[in-house]
């Protein structure tokens, strides 16, 4: 048991010593001042348009108070169907997509029974009319 433990202090000495030895070997950073304008200058510089407006698909731009201005007019970024009120003429209901029944008011209920018995009552007449004979030719 003291082996075991005097291996595992010593497996955390040799380790937390390579971990010294390997931070004092990185290289210090250089923060001169030529190295931070290299860094930090921009790469492209964006230069105001000099006469007007200038149209794009779906955008357009110009140069106004010493700022470029990007005015977008086209949705790119569309909501989704039925995130937004008028997107959809369907509105998503989550027990329907869970395939589980709501709750609903004995009005609702006293309807819809007598919604299918009307459906049953239609189905039986139609079935006594469609006399159906096939004959072989």
């Amino acid at each position: 048991m003291k082996l075991a433990a005097f291996g595992f202090a010593t497996l955390l000495l040799a380790g937390s010593a390579l971990a010294q030895d390997a931070i004092t070997t990185t290289p210090t950073p250089d923060f001169s001042k030529p190295t931070l304008i290299r860094i930090l200058r921009p790469e492209e510089v964006h230069v105001l348009p000099e006469h007007g407006v200038h149209w794009y698909f779906g955008s357009f731009e110009f140069g106004a108070l010493g700022m470029l201005w990007r005015i977008k007019y086209l949705p790119f970024a569309a909501p989704l169907p039925g995130s937004v009120r008028g997107t959809t003429h369907v509105i998503p209901d989550a027990f329907t997509l869970n395939g589980t029944e709501f709750a609903s008011t004995p009005r609702n209920w006293n309807t819809q029974r007598q919604l299918s018995s009307e459906m049953r009552r239609i189905e039986r007449l139609t079935k006594k009319q469609a006399n159906v004979k096939a004959t072989p030719e």
